[in-house]
Protein backbone atom coordinates (compact mmCIF):
# COMPACT_ATOMS: atom_id res chain seq x y z
CA UNK A 1 0.00 0.00 0.00
CA UNK A 2 2.92 2.25 0.59
CA UNK A 3 4.32 1.98 -2.43
CA UNK A 4 0.70 2.68 -4.08
CA UNK A 5 0.56 5.75 -2.24
CA UNK A 6 3.78 7.20 -3.06
CA UNK A 7 3.03 6.18 -7.04
CA UNK A 8 -0.25 7.95 -6.67
CA UNK A 9 0.81 10.88 -5.25
CA UNK A 10 3.80 11.01 -8.39
CA UNK A 11 0.63 10.55 -10.95
CA UNK A 12 -0.95 13.62 -9.31
CA UNK A 13 -1.39 16.13 -11.94
CA UNK A 14 1.22 19.31 -11.65
CA UNK A 15 -1.96 21.67 -10.00
CA UNK A 16 -2.88 19.20 -7.50
CA UNK A 17 0.76 18.87 -6.52
CA UNK A 18 0.32 22.38 -4.79
CA UNK A 19 -2.32 20.61 -2.41
CA UNK A 20 0.11 18.12 -1.08
CA UNK A 21 0.79 18.18 2.46
CA UNK A 22 3.96 16.70 4.37
CA UNK A 23 2.88 15.47 8.20
CA UNK A 24 6.15 14.22 9.66
CA UNK A 25 6.10 12.59 12.84
CA UNK A 26 2.27 12.07 12.21
CA UNK A 27 0.88 8.14 11.98
CA UNK A 28 -2.05 7.85 8.82
CA UNK A 29 -4.68 7.54 12.17
CA UNK A 30 -2.85 10.72 13.72
CA UNK A 31 -3.06 13.03 10.39
CA UNK A 32 -6.46 12.11 10.39
CA UNK A 33 -7.41 12.65 13.44
CA UNK A 34 -6.21 16.33 12.41
CA UNK A 35 -7.63 16.38 9.16
CA UNK A 36 -11.17 16.22 10.55
CA UNK A 37 -10.28 18.51 13.71
CA UNK A 38 -9.91 21.05 11.21
CA UNK A 39 -13.02 19.89 9.08
CA UNK A 40 -15.17 20.28 12.62
CA UNK A 41 -13.45 23.64 13.17
CA UNK A 42 -14.63 25.42 10.01
CA UNK A 43 -17.50 23.63 9.94
CA UNK A 44 -16.74 21.52 6.66
CA UNK A 45 -19.26 18.01 6.63
CA UNK A 46 -17.65 14.93 5.45
CA UNK A 47 -18.37 11.40 5.12
CA UNK A 48 -15.45 8.68 5.17
CA UNK A 49 -15.17 6.62 1.59
CA UNK A 50 -13.89 3.83 1.20
CA UNK A 51 -12.11 4.03 -2.16
CA UNK A 52 -9.20 4.95 -0.68
CA UNK A 53 -7.24 5.02 -4.74
CA UNK A 54 -4.37 3.08 -2.52
CA UNK A 55 -3.98 5.75 0.27
CA UNK A 56 -5.19 4.45 3.66
CA UNK A 57 -8.41 6.83 4.10
CA UNK A 58 -10.61 9.33 2.28
CA UNK A 59 -12.59 11.91 3.32
CA UNK A 60 -15.44 13.58 0.79
CA UNK A 61 -17.30 16.42 1.57
CA UNK A 62 -21.10 15.95 1.37
CA UNK A 63 -23.39 17.35 -0.82
CA UNK A 64 -24.65 20.63 1.36
CA UNK A 65 -21.13 21.05 2.91
CA UNK A 66 -19.73 24.71 2.32
CA UNK A 67 -16.35 23.50 1.35
CA UNK A 68 -15.69 21.48 -1.55
CA UNK A 69 -13.14 18.35 -1.06
CA UNK A 70 -11.68 15.02 -1.75
CA UNK A 71 -9.10 14.84 0.91
CA UNK A 72 -7.05 11.63 0.60
CA UNK A 73 -4.25 10.65 3.72
CA UNK A 74 -1.53 7.82 3.15
CA UNK A 75 1.90 7.04 3.86
CA UNK A 76 5.17 5.76 2.48
CA UNK A 77 7.55 5.38 5.23
CA UNK A 78 7.20 5.33 9.04
CA UNK A 79 6.04 8.18 10.55
CA UNK A 80 5.88 9.97 7.10
CA UNK A 81 2.56 10.98 6.09
CA UNK A 82 0.95 12.79 3.24
CA UNK A 83 -2.08 14.66 3.07
CA UNK A 84 -3.90 15.30 -0.45
CA UNK A 85 -6.82 18.05 -1.17
CA UNK A 86 -8.49 17.69 -4.28
CA UNK A 87 -11.44 20.02 -5.18
CA UNK A 88 -13.65 20.80 -7.96
CA UNK A 89 -14.01 24.53 -6.75
CA UNK A 90 -10.69 25.30 -6.43
CA UNK A 91 -10.20 24.87 -2.74
CA UNK A 92 -7.98 22.28 -2.50
CA UNK A 93 -5.04 24.79 -1.66
CA UNK A 94 -6.43 27.15 0.76
CA UNK A 95 -7.86 23.62 3.21
CA UNK A 96 -4.82 22.07 2.67
CA UNK A 97 -2.98 25.72 4.38
CA UNK A 98 -5.71 25.29 7.22
CA UNK A 99 -4.96 21.41 8.07
CA UNK A 100 -1.42 22.37 8.36
CA UNK A 101 -1.88 25.51 10.42
CA UNK A 102 -4.27 23.97 12.39
CA UNK A 103 -1.58 20.77 13.28
CA UNK A 104 1.60 23.74 14.03
CA UNK A 105 3.41 22.61 11.13
CA UNK A 106 3.66 26.27 9.26
CA UNK A 107 2.40 29.51 9.00
CA UNK A 108 1.71 31.98 6.30
CA UNK A 109 1.27 35.84 5.40
CA UNK A 110 -1.47 36.06 2.96
CA UNK A 111 -4.79 37.31 4.25
CA UNK A 112 -8.01 38.30 2.35
CA UNK A 113 -11.36 39.54 3.32
CA UNK A 114 -15.13 39.00 4.09
CA UNK A 115 -17.41 37.91 1.73
CA UNK A 116 -20.82 38.96 2.33
CA UNK A 117 -23.47 36.27 0.95
CA UNK A 118 -25.86 39.06 -0.11
CA UNK A 119 -23.82 40.83 -2.12
CA UNK A 120 -22.42 38.36 -4.02
CA UNK A 121 -26.56 36.59 -4.11
CA UNK A 122 -26.98 39.86 -5.56
CA UNK A 123 -24.46 40.38 -8.33
CA UNK A 124 -25.23 36.38 -9.31
CA UNK A 125 -29.06 37.79 -10.11
CA UNK A 126 -27.75 40.55 -11.83
CA UNK A 127 -25.27 38.78 -13.74
CA UNK A 128 -23.61 35.27 -13.19
CA UNK A 129 -20.59 37.11 -14.77
CA UNK A 130 -20.48 39.68 -11.80
CA UNK A 131 -20.90 37.01 -9.55
CA UNK A 132 -17.97 34.95 -10.81
CA UNK A 133 -15.50 38.03 -10.38
CA UNK A 134 -16.92 38.32 -6.64
CA UNK A 135 -15.84 35.06 -6.44
CA UNK A 136 -12.06 35.49 -7.43
CA UNK A 137 -11.11 38.67 -6.92
CA UNK A 138 -9.06 38.85 -3.42
CA UNK A 139 -10.03 34.83 -2.53
CA UNK A 140 -7.87 32.20 -1.76
CA UNK A 141 -10.07 29.61 -4.26
CA UNK A 142 -8.82 31.62 -6.66
CA UNK A 143 -8.13 30.14 -10.37
CA UNK A 144 -5.56 30.92 -12.65
CA UNK A 145 -6.72 33.59 -15.54
CA UNK A 146 -10.19 33.41 -13.85
CA UNK A 147 -10.48 36.88 -15.78
CA UNK A 148 -10.78 34.97 -19.33
CA UNK A 149 -13.11 32.40 -17.96
CA UNK A 150 -15.27 34.92 -16.26
CA UNK A 151 -16.02 36.12 -19.90
CA UNK A 152 -17.96 32.65 -20.87
CA UNK A 153 -20.24 33.63 -18.06
CA UNK A 154 -20.46 36.82 -20.09
CA UNK A 155 -21.04 34.58 -23.57
CA UNK A 156 -23.08 32.65 -21.88
CA UNK A 157 -25.61 36.10 -20.88
CA UNK A 158 -25.58 37.30 -24.38
CA UNK A 159 -25.83 34.01 -25.79
CA UNK A 160 -29.44 33.11 -23.93
CA UNK A 161 -30.37 36.66 -24.57
CA UNK A 162 -30.08 36.50 -28.15
CA UNK A 163 -31.93 32.83 -28.43
CA UNK A 164 -34.64 33.65 -26.24
CA UNK A 165 -34.99 37.36 -27.70
CA UNK A 166 -35.69 35.32 -31.26
CA UNK A 167 -37.99 32.76 -29.07
CA UNK A 168 -35.73 30.08 -29.83
CA UNK A 169 -35.70 31.50 -33.84
CA UNK A 170 -39.39 31.41 -34.60
CA UNK A 171 -39.17 35.31 -35.64
CA UNK A 172 -36.52 37.93 -35.61
CA UNK A 173 -34.77 39.54 -32.48
CA UNK A 174 -37.04 40.82 -29.89
CA UNK A 175 -36.55 40.41 -26.29
CA UNK A 176 -38.77 42.74 -25.11
CA UNK A 177 -42.17 42.22 -26.62
CA UNK A 178 -42.30 38.94 -28.38
CA UNK A 179 -39.65 37.11 -27.10
CA UNK A 180 -39.82 37.89 -23.49
CA UNK A 181 -41.25 35.52 -21.71
CA UNK A 182 -38.45 32.75 -23.35
CA UNK A 183 -35.41 35.57 -22.57
CA UNK A 184 -36.56 35.67 -18.73
CA UNK A 185 -36.73 31.68 -18.80
CA UNK A 186 -33.52 31.37 -20.19
CA UNK A 187 -31.90 34.17 -18.10
CA UNK A 188 -33.78 33.47 -15.05
CA UNK A 189 -32.64 29.70 -15.14
CA UNK A 190 -28.79 30.64 -16.14
CA UNK A 191 -28.54 32.50 -12.70
CA UNK A 192 -30.44 29.70 -10.55
CA UNK A 193 -27.79 26.98 -12.42
CA UNK A 194 -25.19 28.87 -11.28
CA UNK A 195 -26.02 30.82 -7.51
CA UNK A 196 -26.03 27.63 -5.13
CA UNK A 197 -22.59 27.03 -5.63
CA UNK A 198 -21.60 30.97 -5.34
CA UNK A 199 -23.62 31.16 -2.89
CA UNK A 200 -21.61 28.38 -0.75
CA UNK A 201 -18.12 29.52 -2.18
CA UNK A 202 -19.05 33.08 -0.38
CA UNK A 203 -19.86 31.40 2.78
CA UNK A 204 -17.05 29.26 2.65
CA UNK A 205 -14.73 32.48 2.74
CA UNK A 206 -16.28 34.08 4.88
CA UNK A 207 -15.59 31.41 7.37
CA UNK A 208 -12.23 31.05 7.02
CA UNK A 209 -11.83 34.49 7.25
CA UNK A 210 -13.40 35.03 10.85
CA UNK A 211 -11.53 31.99 11.80
CA UNK A 212 -8.27 34.48 11.00
CA UNK A 213 -6.47 31.82 8.88
CA UNK A 214 -3.81 32.73 7.02
CA UNK A 215 -2.89 31.37 3.41
CA UNK A 216 0.36 30.84 1.22
CA UNK A 217 -1.24 32.43 -2.15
Amino acid sequence: MALWTLMTLLATPILAMGAVADMPRHSPEEALERVKFSLRKIGATYRENEETEGFHYRLDSTFFSPFDFQIYIGSFAPQKTIIRVDSSRGMEKALCDVIVQDAELAKFDKRYGRKFWFVGDTLTLASPFLGYLYTQIDSPFASRNFYWKSLLFLGGDLLLLWIGGKTFFTHGFDPLRRGKVATAILLGGYRLAFLPGFHLRFVAQDRLVSLNYAFRY
